[in-house]
């Protein structure tokens, strides 16, 4: 039980820094900016619909990229460099001096994370645990609307028929989609919807297909959805909003996109089409009551978070916004996604620059300090801290860099002890071949020698059956040769035996100095 709560205090001291102080971040600025989009400026819906995913793609950036923006932060003159100073904790006192409340930061690798109470650190840990609980239970949720979504899929049928395929693409071509739109058909009357990114699908109910003037806008409306990508901006959002469900400013937010996303689509079906917009509207009004269809897993011409309601006073004043250029409105998402990252990255910077220190250790090696060097008895404690903690440094780096030193002469010794080993590998290989050299003429020249002894008999034999067969001028003449073979073959025996006995002693005496 105690390493279990030691490890939720463990997790909550480091998700302080670099998740729940960015977090706050981005919660108050969300908030305010939620409230400045819908009170306060007079925004069109497209721009409220991507100040909204802006909002909602800040919070995963400002936990990304608050570390690394951090000391961009630190070593820039935006901010200056304070840390908060601990009350609580003794300081140095020196003669004619009082320690400043606020002094410049100290970078060392054993400054400490700001002190947190304990009960609080396993608050937060406590807290993480809970949120990534949620977290999967929303996921496990998505892959049963997944389930449910890929059965739907096999119910659908493919419209076979060729000049509704060639209108689509017309139409997908007069909204500058390059893109290979599919028409599906599905047999219930209910809302028709899209999905799919880079192979984008619409479906549309049977009822539809004899009502040209109604699928003209439906097809309108769900080809504004795949021309501005926002299939693919609804699952990046979504993921995000289940990996930080616990946050309920989330799902606001989200809540608050989809209704935007379907408002602002509405005004541009209505400023390409020009239809009137109760045309549309009763389009709208006719579908209503068949919104939930297959979950947050395609985008719904009434999309379940929409207020209809809303969007039918909206198109009241379509006409009257359909005139202002958007792009005058293109920074506020900008600002929006920047402004939580710059705002997460000084509230990580002041909260890494945040120091608490053992007071014994600093009056100790302060005081050290103090004794060897008159100068500083001038300095306020802040300055003699720095001093002692840049020294703790440098020593650190030192003692670094005798360890790899260390370790690159081990390192030289061993690759020594390799080559000598290779070395000595080397030599009884040449050792070895030289022995097997030597065996292999050793068993050549005995072969010779008993050849040479086997001749020299024969000959012999033959000298005598010549001198018992008579005496004559050719007898004689083949005695005298055949003697004089034996005689060669004699002295060619009496080298090779020569040779047998030299290898013989060579062995006897490499055996001799082996033992």
């Amino acid at each position: 039980m105690n390493a279990l709560i030691d490890w939720l205090v463990l997790l909550g001291s480091h998700s302080l820094p670099w998740f729940w102080l960015p977090l706050a971040s981005w919660t108050i600025l969300a908030l305010l900016s939620f409230v400045c989009i819908h009170w306060l400026f007079k925004l069109p819906a497209l721009a409220r619909y991507h100040a909204h995913v802006a909002l909602l793609l800040a919070l995963p950036a400002s936990l990304i990229l608050a570390p690394l923006v951090a000391p961009l932060v630190a070593t820039s003159s935006l901010l200056p460099d304070v840390v908060t100073y601990d009350e609580s904790l003794p300081v140095l006192e020196t003669e004619g001096l009082t320690p400043p409340h606020s002094f410049a930061p100290i970078s060392s690798p054993n400054t400490s994370v700001p002190s947190t109470p304990y009960n609080g650190r396993l608050l937060f840990g406590i807290l993480i645990v809970l949120a990534g609980g949620i977290c999967l239970i929303m996921l496990a949720r998505l892959w049963t609307h997944i389930r449910a979504f890929r059965a739907f899929k096999r119910s659908l049928a493919l419209v076979q028929d060729p000049l509704l395929e060639e209108y689509l693409s017309l139409l997908a071509s007069d909204r500058g989609i390059s893109r290979t739109v599919t028409l599906m058909k599905m047999p219930d009357e209910k809302s028709p919807l899209t999905f799919g990114w880079l192979r984008p699908v619409i479906v549309i109910p049977k009822s539809l297909l004899s009502d040209r003037g109604a699928l003209r806008l439906a097809l309108n409306h769900e080809l504004i959805h795949i021309r501005r990508h926002d299939y693919a901006l609804s699952w990046i959002c979504r993921l995000f909003c289940y990996a930080f469900a616990f946050h309920p400013l989330v799902w606001i937010l989200r809540r608050a996109m989809d209704q935007e996303r379907e408002i602002s689509c509405d005004e541009e079906v209505l400023q390409v089409d020009l239809v009137p917009p109760k045309q549309y509207a009763s389009l709208l009004l006719r579908f209503s009551s068949l919104s939930d269809l297959v979950g947050p897993t395609a985008l719904c011409m009434i999309a379940p978070n929409s207020n209809l309601k809303k969007r039918l006073h909206a198109m009241k004043n379509t006409f009257a916004t359909s005139g202002k250029p958007f792009h005058r409105f293109v920074f506020i998402p900008v600002v929006l996604l920047i402004l939580p990252v710059f705002l997460a990255a000084c509230i990580t910077k002041t909260n890494s620059e945040t120091i608490r220190m053992n007071p014994e250790e600093v009056s100790a090696s302060s005081s050290s300090i103090l004794e060897h060097d008159d100068v500083r008895t001038t300095q306020d404690p802040a300055v003699v801290a720095r001093e002692v903690l840049a020294r703790r440094a440098e020593e650190h780096q030192a003692a670094l860099r005798r360890a790899q030193e260390r370790q690159e002469a081990l390192m030289r010794e061993q690759a020594q002890v390799l080559r000598d080993q290779e070395a000595q590998l080397t030599e009884l290989h040449r050792e070895m071949e030289s022995q097997q050299s030597r065996k292999s003429q050793m068993v050549r020249l005995e072969m010779q020698v008993a050849y040479l002894q086997e001749e020299i008999e024969k000959a012999t034999r033959e000298i005598k059956a010549y001198q018992a067969a008579g005496v004559s001028e050719e007898i004689r003449t083949r005695i005298e040769l055949t003697s004089q073979r034996v005689e060669l073959l004699k002295h060619m025996y009496m080298q090779r035996l020569e040779e047998v006995e030299t290898l013989k002693m060579d062995f006897f005496i490499r055996e001799a100095m082996a033992e």
